[in-house]
């Protein structure tokens, strides 16, 4: 089974080049990495973006696309990149639990009717406030976790009719059956960031 972990990008930096390491050391051979960039003019994300390219070449599929703010637009593109059996898709600010990784093929060949699993996420911000909490309507339990397990359908079989819609918090459609991975730390994304870039993202996305 071939696998695609398909990845946005815009000027990330750190986790973007922790990401792409993670997935070339755990993911199979046969399986790929396929990014979409918006143009990124951060020179470090170019920078890194070239590196990782070059370095693997063989492994990652590349391409730049103005995002247009239209999410599911940029995604269904991305989608269509991708020629694994299964697509895994990733945020380049996030970075899948490493047993999750280990067992994701297993968990997909046990179900082999499933066509979108849910991926339990982990959401920490550095920096958050208890006003920020109630502007927001968001909720923390006693680990950190915002929104736990903010349920995210990430894997799914790679057909022409599973496609995303909605220009900003898109959703995949067109699936028949799909299932909910347990809500334990082990299948989980995990999805830091500190609280500018969590207002700058939401700012953007009153926009679209």
């Amino acid at each position: 089974m071939k696998i695609s972990y398909s990845i946005m990008t815009h000027n990330e930096t750190d986790s973007l080049s922790k990401l792409i390491e993670f997935l070339m050391y755990n993911k199979d051979s046969e399986d790929e990495i396929v990014i979409l960039d918006d143009y990124s003019d951060n020179e470090e994300t170019k920078e890194i973006l070239d590196i990782t390219c070059s370095m693997y070449n063989k492994d990652i599929k590349f391409e730049q696309r103005h995002l247009l703010k239209d999410y599911a637009g940029q995604k269904n593109y991305l989608t269509r990149m991708c020629k694994g059996s299964y697509i895994v898709n990733i945020d380049a600010d996030e970075i899948p639990h490493k047993q999750l990784m280990s067992n994701i093929k297993t968990i997909i060949e046990s179900n082999p009717t499933i066509d979108l699993f849910w991926v339990p996420r982990v959401n920490t911000v550095d920096g958050i406030t208890q006003d920020h909490m109630q502007q927001w309507g968001w909720n923390v339990n006693e680990h950190g976790w915002i929104n736990f397990p903010d349920w995210q359908g990430r894997i799914w079989r790679n057909r022409p009719n599973i496609m995303w819609k909605n220009k900003v918090h898109e959703l995949l459609t067109g699936y028949k059956e799909h299932t909910y991975l347990p809500a334990e730390e082990e299948f989980c994304f995990y999805h830091p960031k500190d609280i500018d870039r969590q207002e700058k993202q939401n700012k953007f996305y009153d926009t679209i």
